[in-house]
């Protein structure tokens, strides 16, 4: 099952019936198109898998991902980090948790100059 987050540019391969969960960093300027990180394992097969939201993550444990592996008894968590000496936010990480509301107030003000306006002499036709 191939899993894709689009802020940090990760691909992740949690295939049925493997134990590890593999992960890719999407590079285009390289040859190969892609750098495999490290995998993360365990000792139960997956049947299932998928990316848990951003608002989910800790942040504050520089944490950039989280994959939910189901297996056949259990959902077990899979967290990915960014290793760091502090745990601080660092600004250089994707997901900060006031992203979302910045980009929601700069798509709510272009739908607003997007709307169409009805004319007022059309309407009295």
């Amino acid at each position: 099952m191939p899993l894709y987050d689009a802020d940090t540019d990760l691909f992740f391969v949690a295939g049925k019936g493997e134990a590890t969960v593999r992960v890719y960093e999407a590079l285009p300027a390289t040859p190969a198109g892609y750098q495999e990180l490290a995998p993360a394992g365990s000792d139960q097969l997956a049947r299932g898998a998928c990316l848990v939201p951003k608002r989910a993550l800790d942040l504050m444990a520089n944490e950039v991902d989280r994959v939910l592996k189901a297996t056949a008894t259990a959902v077990v968590p899979v967290g990915f980090y960014v290793p760091r000496a502090r745990r601080i936010f660092h600004e250089d990480l994707p997901g900060h948790p006031l992203d979302h509301a910045r980009h929601r107030h700069r798509r709510l003000a272009r739908r607003q100059e997007q709307r169409p306006r009805p004319r007022k002499a059309s309407a009295y036709r």
